[in-house]
């Protein structure tokens, strides 16, 4: 790490963590109000508002993710490596996202989205995790530096 404090505060890894949650229940609840037997097209005709919830809160986390991607570039290497592994999960996930459009790559996407869901769980997690253990007194009480 090269600075006293972290550049990337805790409560901006608890937020993307509780934001992967939410999103989590957002698209299990598209699962159930929005009919995986439509056609095609990028809005349903039901459940329209929770899956523009799911879509914006999607969208949302991947600008959060980036830009704590581009702080961790100057924190230790576990913080780059969670903010880089929990981007990637987001970024599977919108691919997931795009191919439930066609009616074809539905099944495909939902699994794509739940994968991508546990991975930006684990990489946010990972880099949460990695912080507080740089900022944890070294043995002998010296602080790190």
């Amino acid at each position: 790490m090269s600075g006293d404090a972290p550049s990337i505060p805790r409560g901006v890894w608890i937020a993307l963590v509780s934001g992967v949650g939410l999103e989590f229940a957002l698209g299990v609840a598209s699962l159930v109000v929005v009919p995986t037997n439509r056609p095609g097209g990028w809005i349903p005709a039901r459940g329209e508002d929770v899956y523009l919830a799911h879509a914006i809160i999607g969208g949302l986390l991947g600008f959060g993710a980036l830009l704590v991607l581009l702080r961790a570039l100057r924190e230790g290497s576990l913080v780059l490596l969670g903010a880089a592994v929990g981007a990637a999960g987001l970024l599977l996930g919108a691919g997931g996202g795009l191919l439930t459009v066609s009616h074809s790559g539905r099944p495909a996407g939902i699994a794509l989205m739940l994968a991508g869901t546990f991975v930006a769980l684990f990489g946010f997690l990972l880099g949460l995790a990695a912080q507080l253990r740089d900022r944890e007194p070294q043995e002998g009480g010296a602080e790190p530096h």
